[in-house]
């Protein structure tokens, strides 16, 4: 998960497109939490959005609500599919690697830590910006 400058994103409501927006510079945050001989990443994406399409008639919550459930399935998605072919597609190895050596030290086999399913936590977090434009009236038809 690299920062970028914008990442487009289109919400869908009964299965067509209600309102496509524009998130700036989305960034994200690793944190690392031990319990034993386990250990856990938090990820914490955030960014600003702006509306730039409203094709159907939604209220803010509820673009809001499905941006950030959109961005943690892909995330997970993406990360379940690498963990099938035993690939830490997020170098969450190496961030425990340059954080904390011992605990990789103590964890590590052939040169990575065991990851499973539930290694891997996410939060996500987008503010929606005045995109001037009024939100609850399709501006496409």
């Amino acid at each position: 998960m690299q920062d970028s400058e914008r990442v487009n994103i289109t919400i869908y409501k009964d299965g067509k497109p209600a309102s496509g927006l524009v998130i700036l510079n989305p960034k994200t945050t690793f944190n690392i939490k031990e319990d034993g001989n386990k250990v856990t990443f938090h990820v914490e994406f955030r960014g600003k959005g702006i509306i730039n399409e409203m094709v159907q008639n939604v209220d803010q919550e509820f673009i809001v609500k499905e941006v950030e459930k959109k961005i943690k399935k892909e995330v997970m998605h993406t990360y379940k599919e690498a963990l099938e072919i035993n690939s830490d597609i997020y170098r969450l190895s190496e961030k425990l690697y340059r954080r904390n050596l011992k605990t990789w030290q103590k964890l590590e086999e052939n040169g990575t830590i065991p990851l499973d399913k539930n290694s891997l936590h996410i939060d996500v977090n987008i503010n929606l910006n005045d995109s001037k434009l009024n939100k609850t009236e399709p501006i496409v038809e």
